[in-house]
């Protein structure tokens, strides 16, 4: 017989030991700044914030950079359990760092504790024309959203994660967008849109048997998703006031349980020119480039690749993602793949100018 419990079971995240420290070399933020900041974290190996007291080395590829010798992390670094609304410590940002060479990469470590890590290439003038290069994720999913569906975490811990903890420069969470947390998302996003540091992007999730997509939004004021078919929810976008994109995701997947019933692979014959010009190519469950099953390619066969939207005509661009469902913009861990970080191989950000 079943029984029902008198309180939700709860899971608390004990961090293990440190492991690694991640590093991040962010571009400059505003026209015309030569400076650019680092952003680290040291964490377990399974990617959560560790308890940590200590300083960190400092080294770069670029003898001549202008950077700190160390960087001290306080005691009480640890993020052991998922918050709502608690601000992630433990990662340290050091900012008006300076290269004089073109390309450099950043590393932070501590030999007693043996950890380390280095950081993306840092290239200031790499995109020329006073065009800079900047990396987010367009595909992250929260508890907030869908509690009780194996998703942790909230929106505001999302940017947060993204921005102190990740290093990135934009962030999307793509929750249902429906009723009130809809509204809640909005605020956040607001809350969280500082040009020139971090952008946020609001987006919600439509789901369909057809695929799923997410509907990204160039500014707040925008109401809750009405239930609708495919073709009626292009005609809604069409007759709102800000513009908006789609971006189809995950097109080789279908749902584990029945891609019938459920949702299965994306069918582009219900794309849109009008509102679809990117679609998703990689992330947690994979690439999703070709039909051909190996590799990074776990799902296909289904005539939904990317190759096989080509194939149709469609003239699109890529983007990548995670669609991790724990509130870590830039994380490739999904808990939909269980808690060992070296099953996890797959993962995807995307680059604009």
């Amino acid at each position: 017989a079943f029984v029902r419990l008198p309180d939700e079971p709860r899971v608390e995240i004990v961090a293990d030991r440190p492991a690694s420290v991640f590093v991040t070399a962010k571009p400059p933020g505003g026209a015309g700044s030569e400076q650019f900041e680092v952003v680290a974290s040291v964490r377990d190996r399974f990617g959560n914030l560790a308890d940590y007291e200590g300083r960190l080395k400092i080294e770069s590829t670029d003898p001549n950079a202008d950077l700190p010798q160390a960087v001290g992390v306080n005691e009480g670094a640890g993020l052991c359990e998922i918050h709502p609304g608690r601000r992630p410590e433990g990662a340290v940002r050091i900012e008006g760092c300076r290269l004089e060479a073109e390309t450099a990469r950043i590393t932070l470590y501590d030999p007693h504790r043996q950890i380390i890590g280095t950081s993306n290439v840092a290239a200031p003038g790499f995109a020329g024309d006073g065009l800079q290069v900047y990396f987010g994720d367009l595909h992250v999913m929260t508890g907030g959203g869908r509690p009780g569906r194996m998703m942790l975490g909230d929106t505001d811990y999302a940017y947060q994660w993204a921005r102190d903890v990740q290093g990135l420069d934009f962030s999307v969470v793509t929750n249902g967008g429906t009723g009130e947390k809809w509204e809640d998302d909005l605020r956040v996003d607001d809350e969280f849109n500082e040009p020139g540091r971090f952008v946020t992007i609001p987006a919600m999730e439509r789901y369909a048997v057809t695929g799923h997509k997410n509907l990204y939004f160039r500014s707040t004021d925008v109401p809750a998703l009405p239930g609708c078919s495919v073709d009626e929810m292009f005609d809604w976008l069409a007759q709102l006031d800000v513009p908006a994109m789609a971006i189809s995701h995950h097109p080789n997947a279908h749902s584990e349980t029945s891609r019938y019933f459920a949702w299965g692979p994306q069918d582009f014959s219900t794309s849109d020119p009008r509102f679809e010009r990117l679609v998703e190519i990689c992330q947690c469950r994979g690439s999703m480039e070709v039909e051909e099953v190996g590799g990074a390619v776990s799902l296909g066969g289904l005539g939904s690749s990317i190759q096989s939207a080509l194939a149709r005509g469609l003239r699109l661009g890529f983007v990548g993602g995670t669609d991790n469902h724990r509130a870590q913009p830039g994380s490739k861990l999904s808990n939909l793949g269980g808690l060992v970080a070296e099953e996890i191989i797959n993962g995807g950000y995307t680059a604009v100018f």
